[in-house]
């Protein structure tokens, strides 16, 4: 497979950001795999693509993030074709508007938005080449709730609350990962896309027709939103959070935790490795 150009993995591309994403990698005339949970929708997607860009070189293929089988599954079919990685885009995520238990066991918002990405970027591992970039999206809320002490297990469920913890553990694993990789010459970065014009923000509340009226028609578009990710993606250094074009430092308490929180990950994912 040296022969082929490296793929760019997108995961989450049916979704508006997402979709952004791969619709400008492929016009770049980059090979790209979406990666999806809807492989119905992302073949429209991938025919969408193709004849929007021309390019040729647009694969699909099933990944269920609430399942770690179906994670494994999806990384042992790209390791077994043996194709070069140029990028991991872990850019699909859920807010869950009620507490739910993956298969796994797990809280559902940790296992899409943490478990089932950090799972994959380890087990990709051995096809991202030198030079390769691997991308977890974040979000401003990783700043205001700390980690719970049951934690990788969630013990008091809230909307924004349960999220806003993912996306933290999600950075602090982010931080772990761009110094474990930075050996290999790989760069690991966060993208926060901050507020986004998309379903996700909707949170299934009586003050939600009241936001669409003064809230939604100034946040940022799904194309600003991808900006984060494709600045992360193409960005020379490592460790950092891109929001829009802006680059940051994850804070101090995320940086002094990382290794621990770390290390609690793995032990999540470690009858899966």
């Amino acid at each position: 497979m040296k022969d082929l150009s490296p793929l760019y993995i997108v995961t989450g591309t049916t979704g508006s950001i997402g979709g952004k994403i791969a619709e400008t990698i492929a016009k770049e005339g980059k090979a790209v795999v979406l990666a999806c949970r809807n492989i119905e929708k992302a073949e429209l997607q991938k025919e969408r693509l193709m004849q929007l860009t021309g390019n040729r070189d647009i694969h699909c293929r099933e990944l269920k993030l609430d399942s770690f089988a179906s994670v494994k599954s999806f990384c042992n079919e790209l390791n077994a074709q043996g194709r070069r990685i140029a990028s991991i885009v872990n850019n699909a995520g859920i807010m869950t508007h009620g507490s739910e238990i993956s298969s796994c066991g797990y809280e559902m918002d940790f296992m899409v938005n943490v478990f089932s990405p950090a799972l994959m970027s380890i087990l990709l591992e051995p096809l991202l080449e030198k030079g390769a970039s691997v991308v977890f999206t974040t979000s401003l809320t990783r700043d205001i709730w700390n980690l719970s002490e049951c934690f990788p297990y969630e013990k008091h469920f809230g909307q924004l609350a349960t999220y806003g913890r993912s996306k933290r553990a999600l950075t602090m694993f982010a931080v772990w990962l761009a110094c474990e990789y930075d050996k290999r010459g790989i760069r690991v970065n966060c993208a926060d896309p901050g507020i986004v014009n998309t379903g996700m923000i909707r949170m299934q509340r009586w003050f939600d027709p009241l936001a669409d009226v003064f809230f939604r028609p100034f946040i940022s578009s799904p194309e600003k939103g991808a900006l984060s990710a494709l600045y992360a993606m193409k960005s020379m250094k490592t460790g950092i959070i891109y929001y829009h074009g802006k680059e940051k430092r994850p804070s101090g308490s995320i940086i002094g935790n990382a290794q621990v929180t770390a290390e609690k990950i793995m032990d999540v994912l470690k009858p899966f490795l």
